[in-house]
């Protein structure tokens, strides 16, 4: 049974005499709640709870604005602070006997400081103070909430629009500068930005000024991500361009030297300079580099990435440093030299995934971020030629381009670059909506394309760039697991470096698979006519899904397969997408999940062993992979990605609309393929979508 009983109900309550022996109540029929006849799992209210909301229900049909009602609201906030009707209820009553609104400030900051990230109360407060207009206390009271919890968003919401609504600005810089004081306060370096933006805006010498601001605490913390993003921020008011007549051959100079000090405060960066100052202009230059920087760390903790050994990059910067470059530099060491060492550094990163990669780049859909990347191609792979695909006729090969001239100068996105292409004499075909097919791959053909992910060199797929035609794929490129780094995002990384260690080493001989099952409708069952038993169940506690060997295994998936992985997700799905990181080829080759249907991930490998969950995830060394391989040369672990609905009002589940799609979705998923004893396996699962898609577990365990 699902209790409802707020945690929050004041012990006062727990006195109160029930409405029905209370004389003033005498007059009012309570109205119940009517859950259906036959309801699939009946809420168990408490006595209290029920009977609150019955009386609520007669009064509000009877639209009584009365002293009674407004204490019957006040009980039925406080059973159940998330009810937005009771509180509208209640503000109607409040307006209608012209209550003394400092009272129900009171009452308000009380449920506050117990359940501080109810919107619904936030709203109420909001709704009283824009009617009373008492705003003197408004300001201290959301200190210390926002000192109880920096991150509560409701409080930082609520707080901008009591500034922006009185004009209440003064001071605020300061409160904030305290605020900063912990460094890595993420709300209030937003906070600071909100308000300069809506005071004296970012102009030139306010840009100056917060340059100097930010660079001061980067330089206390720099790796801390909250002053990068601040620094992303005022980047949208300054741009750089290193052709700029304006731009000083200091800082040309200097600037990869800033960017190394900066980020990593490596002796080495200093260059002979005692300190480095950091040039106002290399912001937008240092948040562009800054996630491929911070992923390379990860790769090479002990010398990156500038290691001691140079090519010599003369050549490089004579021949193929674009011709603006040339024509603004006016001195022999440049920034040019600097970013091609950085890109030679990026070879050496190439030479140790031993030519795996195919490099595929679009010039004209990410031509800023692929500049870089060009140089490199161009220097590592002279004699590749780039190639056209029709991903429309996947079976049919690739053309070459026999004009050279064309990739040297349009690189437009039609043309892709393929220095590698031994891999695949075709591209990968995908799984769309409504088929019933696979794509089988060797597992160095899905290194090959996490590769190009991990370069994020997969067009069309990021926003805002995507095309139409791939709007329901996932976006296989890693560029968001790159930025906005969290602790979980680093073992995230750390996982895939791992994983990219292991095959550059000794690369795995073996085949994976991946299969869509799209259920046809004359094949869906008549569930009202099944008289079928329920199969065996049994519970442990003592094993994760991914330990049980010679069964299915499901993974709890969002209905765009890998869900949240490269992002800030970091729960069953993402884990396991995370340590097995082949699996991750199916964001790139599979369309969104429909109700009728489930995809299969066949033979995927596990290469990292874990610890915790959620924000406390963490890469815990390497795995081996003991698991015996079928005939294919697949490794026996079969993955179900199966996709369960997510409830924003968990009471919508009980609806037998949705009982039956979850059913079809699992039948999808576990029918047998044939009739015979063979066919039959076990099934290893546990509470689908019973997290934040805010599923009944018990309701889950019947189906």
């Amino acid at each position: 049974m699902l209790n409802t009983d707020s945690d929050t109900e004041s012990e006062d309550l727990s006195t109160q005499v029930s409405y029905s022996h209370q004389p003033e109540w005498s007059d009012v029929v309570p109205i119940e709640q009517d859950d259906g006849s036959n309801p699939v799992v009946k809420i168990d209210y408490s006595d209290q709870f029920r009977e609150t909301f019955d009386y609520i229900r007669a009064r509000m049909q009877s639209n009584e604005m009365s002293e009674r009602t407004l204490e019957l609201t006040k009980t039925a906030c406080q059973l159940n602070p998330a009810n937005y009707t009771v509180w509208c209820y209640r503000c109607q009553i409040l307006y209608r006997l012209k209550c003394d609104l400092n009272e129900e400030l009171t009452f308000i900051a009380q449920m506050i400081k117990e359940n501080p990230k109810k919107y619904q109360v936030w709203e109420h407060r909001r709704l009283i103070v824009e009617r009373s207009d008492i705003v003197s206390n408004e300001l201290p009271f959301l200190s210390t909430v926002i000192n109880n919890d920096s991150k509560n968003y409701h409080a930082w919401q609520y707080r901008q629009w009591l500034l922006k609504t009185y004009s209440l600005w003064l001071n605020e810089l300061d409160y904030v500068d305290q605020l900063i004081n912990d460094i890595r306060n993420n709300s209030a370096w937003n906070q600071r930005y909100f308000v300069i933006a809506h005071t004296t805006g970012f102009k030139e010498d306010i840009i100056e000024c917060e340059l100097d601001y930010v660079e001061k605490h980067i330089e206390l913390c720099p790796d801390n991500e909250s002053a990068w993003n601040y620094l992303r921020g005022i980047a949208r008011f300054r741009s750089l361009n290193l052709t700029d007549q304006h731009a000083s051959n200091e800082f040309i100079l200097n600037s990869l030297s800033t960017v190394r000090y900066a980020e990593f405060c490596l002796p080495s960066c200093h260059n002979g300079y005692e300190t480095i100052h950091m040039d106002k202009r290399l912001v937008p230059f240092t948040s562009t580099y800054m996630p491929h920087l911070q992923t390379l760390r990860l790769w090479r903790p002990d010398d990156f990435p500038w290691t001691t050994v140079r090519p010599d990059y003369k050549r490089y910067y004579d021949d193929l440093l674009p011709l603006q470059w040339l024509n603004s530099l006016e001195v022999p060491e440049s920034i040019a030299q600097h970013v091609i060492v950085f890109e030679q550094d990026l070879c050496q990163l190439i030479d140790k995934l031993k030519d795996l990669t195919f490099l595929d780049i679009y010039g004209k859909t990410h031509y800023k971020k692929v500049e870089p990347y060009r140089l490199m191609v161009q220097a590592r792979f002279p004699d590749s030629r780039p190639w056209q695909f029709d991903e429309n006729r996947p079976d049919i090969k690739p053309i070459p381009i026999k004009d050279s001239s064309t990739y040297y100068d349009c690189w437009d996105e039609e043309h892709v670059r393929m220095p590698c292409s031994k891999h695949y004499a075709y591209s990968p075909p995908l799984l769309k909506i409504g088929t019933n097919r696979s794509v089988t791959m060797s597992q160095e053909q899905a290194a090959a394309l996490l590769a190009c992910a991990f370069f994020c060199l997969f067009p069309y797929r990021t926003y805002p760039s995507a095309k139409k035609e791939y709007e329901h794929f996932q976006d296989p490129n890693f560029e968001t697991l790159y930025r906005d780094v969290r602790q979980n995002k680093l073992e995230k990384l750390k996982c895939i470096l791992h994983y990219f260690n292991r095959v550059t080493e000794h690369m795995p001989n073996g085949v994976i698979t991946f299969q869509r099952v799209s259920l046809p409708k004359h094949r869906f069952p008549s569930w009202h006519e099944l008289n079928t038993g329920l199969c065996d169940l049994n519970m442990t506690t003592g094993k994760k899904i991914e330990d049980i060997k010679n069964v299915l295994q499901v993974d709890f998936a969002n209905k765009y397969i890998g869900g949240g992985v490269l992002g800030g997700g970091c729960v069953q799905e993402e884990i396991r997408f995370t340590i097995c990181p082949e699996m991750l080829v199916s964001l790139l080759v599979c369309e969104v999940m429909d109700n009728n249907e489930c995809i299969f991930l066949i033979g995927c490998e596990r290469y990292s062993s874990y610890k915790g969950y959620a924000d406390s995830f963490e890469y815990a060394g390497d795995y081996q992979d003991n698991t015996p391989r079928d005939g294919w040369d697949r490794k026996w672990c079969h993955v179900i990605a199966m996709d369960a609905v997510y409830f924003r009002n968990p009471s919508d589940q009980y609806n037998m609309k949705v009982v039956e799609r979850e059913l079809l979705k699992a039948y999808t998923g576990f029918r047998p393929i044939g009739d015979g004893a063979d066919y039959k396996f076990g099934i290893a699962t546990g509470n689908w979508g019973c997290g934040a898609f805010n599923s009944d577990k018990q309701l889950k365990g019947i189906g």
